[in-house]
């Protein structure tokens, strides 16, 4: 399947010997991880090779020539997206819509290889037709322009770096009828756009889906028909969804969504976002030191440097929220902890959390994170949530326990609010001693918590009253362990 590393190397190269790859993405919506995947792809193409000291250079095009569906806040959107990512451009962008290409098309008509359609079915062939089509034109009559589809059934192929080559065996078969380059209204369509600019801004390198596979023949064609070389192609599998199987899009059929401003939203990592796509599909190996970096800013050289175009799978990958999810977490754990520290300050305004002192902020990013691998987002949401207290559902878990229960809460809590032992596993061990004659330890221990939480889970418990006792200096809305505790006191006392 691979491409052979001489067709790599030896083509592909703009006339002053530099690689130009080109992300060209429509303005239709939001970007989602499959044209992500793509913008990534040409990125690292350039950057690595960049990295070994050769010219290369990657342009933003969008190809706005659907004017019913593109949006001028979907290409903000996008620009956005791709700078979240890392993913600077070198030129660009460049619209289509705001393009020429009258040029072209008086070349492809002069040459023969398009003509001007008034809107019958005339054979282009008859020598009348034509002659009455010079004078409908000369008239100014309007007049779409059609490129003319081959007249051979010949094989016809050209090289891809991911796939070998792509191979159409019948070219008659592959484009039956003379295919639409700008309609009537003089609006030119996707397929002229993408040959004619690739042709001008000499592009090399068009890194793209499969799903292109079928514009391919039309865009070679064209560029031919001009006189240009073609670059060199290289078309990915699709990324698909889990159930379905299908081309991920911005939301699928049962309600998932895949677009990047929803990555963005859970909290999931940019530097996590593009290893993964890196990563799924081929194209990069993760090597046993990947998650040593200090510096997440260098991931992305990393990856570059170890990326290969031609190991990138032609097959559909399926899309693994669960291996993103165990990056970011690895990323995130292995952050240095001034970054990690900005990254929990950032995730807590983000999803409006409280607002987090120095202290709090230190113990989270120190001791709570410790050695668990744990994504950002989850510590956060985690953190969250711990510091709730719901006195209802203690009172109603005290009412399913019975009386014992009742009284062995109330003594803990009065025990634990006349302590004056200063460390909280001290404290918490010291009223385990105290009780545990005739109750055991585990049940001791969830009283405990549903004392000091509400909950019957949640972090090791000297580290959750810790956090919680944190959280209330600055805070109105957490109560502090004390508070807590004379809560329950005093409702206990209660008839």
């Amino acid at each position: 399947r691979r491409c052979n590393r001489k067709v790599l190397r030896g083509r592909g190269f703009s006339s002053d010997g530099g690689i130009r790859a080109r992300f060209a993405p429509s303005p239709t919506g939001s970007l989602h991880l499959g044209g992500a995947r793509t913008a990534l792809l040409n990125y690292l193409f350039v950057r690595k090779a960049k990295l070994k000291n050769h010219q290369a250079s990657l342009v933003l095009r969008i190809e706005d020539t659907d004017i019913t569906r593109s949006r001028a806040d979907s290409a903000e959107s996008l620009f956005d997206e791709l700078r979240w990512l890392g993913l600077e451009w070198d030129e660009g962008p460049y619209y289509s819509s705001q393009r020429n290409y009258d040029e072209a098309f008086n070349t492809l008509i002069n040459n023969g290889a398009a003509y001007r359609d008034f809107g019958s079915e005339e054979d282009w062939r008859s020598l009348s037709k034509r002659e009455e089509a010079k004078a409908r034109y000369d008239n100014g009559e309007p007049f779409a322009i059609r490129f003319k589809a081959p007249d051979s059934n010949a094989s016809y192929s050209i090289p891809d770096a991911i796939r070998g080559r792509i191979e159409w065996k019948d070219l008659r078969l592959a484009i039956p009828t003379d295919f639409v380059l700008a309609r009537s209204n003089g609006r030119p369509l996707y397929n002229a756009c993408a040959a004619i600019d690739d042709a001008e801004m000499r592009i090399t390198h068009v890194v793209r889906g499969e799903e292109h596979m079928a514009n391919t023949l039309r865009q070679a064609l064209i560029l031919t028909a001009l006189g240009h070389d073609l670059p060199l192609y290289a078309h990915c599998g699709l990324l698909i969804d889990k159930i379905y199987r299908k081309k991920l899009s911005k939301r699928d059929e049962t309600g998932h969504n895949y677009s990047i401003a929803a990555m963005r939203n859970v909290g999931i990592r940019p530097s996590a976002l593009a290893t993964y796509l890196a990563t799924v599909g081929g194209g990069v190996v993760l090597s046993n030191d990947f998650f040593q970096f200090i510096d997440e800013n260098e991931i992305l050289d990393f990856i570059a440097q170890h990326f290969e175009l031609d190991r990138v799978t032609a097959a559909a990958t399926v899309h693994d929220p669960e291996k993103l999810n165990w990056i970011d977490a690895h990323i995130f754990h292995k952050l240095h902890v001034t970054s990690r520290k900005e990254a929990v300050r950032k995730c807590f305004e983000d999803f409006g959390y409280i607002q987090l002192s120095e202290d709090m902020l230190n113990f989270i990013t120190t001791t709570l994170v410790g050695q668990d691998i744990i994504q950002c987002n989850v510590l956060a949401h985690r953190v969250h949530t711990s510091l709730k207290y719901d006195l209802e559902a203690i009172l109603e878990t005290i009412d399913q326990q019975g009386p014992q229960f009742r009284l062995l809460l109330r003594n803990l809590a009065d025990h634990l609010l006349e302590s004056a032992i200063s460390t909280w596993q001290e404290r918490l061990n010291d009223a385990v001693a105290c009780y545990s004659n005739g109750t055991s330890k585990r049940k001791i221990f969830s009283a405990l918590r549903l004392l000091l939480t509400s909950s019957r889970s949640g972090f090791a418990l000297d580290k959750h009253a810790t956090l919680i006792d944190l959280a209330s200096v600055n805070s109105s809305t957490v109560l502090s362990t004390r508070s807590r505790m004379k809560l329950i006191s005093d409702a206990l006392r209660s008839p």
